[in-house]
């Protein structure tokens, strides 16, 4: 029996990908895994620091990880103000990031914890250069690839614009609603008794979803 291969991504640089699901069930590591063994340019923003510890890339020059936390590090025993000129000073440097990818072409541009970033919350919108990255960005060959744990606090515009989802254990029933909407709702019911580390892998070019076996190890 042929067996699936772990994604059908034909055109890296238009085609947009999400990882869902809830914490410590391997998102973050199916991601990294994805970029280890990818020979093409790509941007990564490491919110908390979790993809640079897994591999380094093949072609530091085209293949690029930033760690906010490292590049902006929290002083010990900062008080509420510094904490708040840190984290302001990290949406800054993320704002120039995105702007910066948007001005290259013919490269993926990663964000773990997208959440972070282009939340549906009132005090936080989504950075207008990841909006033009995730909804024109196929224009200027320009991939995208996100994590979160909840597809509630993701902005629709990303959502709205992927081809490749990765649904880890996914049991809110706000969730499982607004992905049932294009994924068989049976089959999202079902990702809740998913073992750790494994995931539902939908292709929207395909139109069909398959359960793989867990998260490969990275190097295998």
């Amino acid at each position: 029996m042929k067996t699936q291969p772990d994604i059908y991504l034909k055109r890296p640089f238009k085609e947009n990908r999400f990882y869902l699901g809830k914490t410590q069930e391997g998102k973050t590591n199916l991601l990294a895994y994805h970029l280890s063994r990818s020979p093409n340019p790509f941007v990564v923003w490491d919110t908390v620091g979790a993809i640079s510890k897994k591999f380094t890339p093949r072609n530091p020059h085209t293949q690029i990880i930033i760690d906010p936390e490292k590049r902006l590090p929290m002083p010990a025993g900062a008080t509420p103000d510094i904490i708040e000129a840190v984290e302001a000073a990290r949406l800054d440097l993320f704002h120039v990031t995105c702007q910066r990818v948007w001005d290259q072409q013919y490269l993926t541009f990663a964000v773990d914890e997208a959440h972070t970033y282009c939340s549906t919350g009132i005090k936080r919108n989504i950075d207008p250069w990841l909006n033009q990255i995730v909804t024109k960005g196929g224009n200027r060959n320009i991939g995208f690839a996100g994590t979160s744990q909840r597809v509630g606090q993701v902005h629709n515009n990303i959502l709205a614009n992927i081809h490749h989802f990765f649904v880890f254990r996914t049991f809110i029933p706000p969730d499982v609603d607004w992905m049932s909407k294009f994924i068989d709702r049976d089959e999202m019911r079902r990702s809740k008794d998913l073992p750790q580390f494994h995931y539902l892998y939908y292709n929207l070019d395909v139109g069909k979803a398959v359960f793989h076996k867990p998260v490969p190890k990275m190097g295998v």
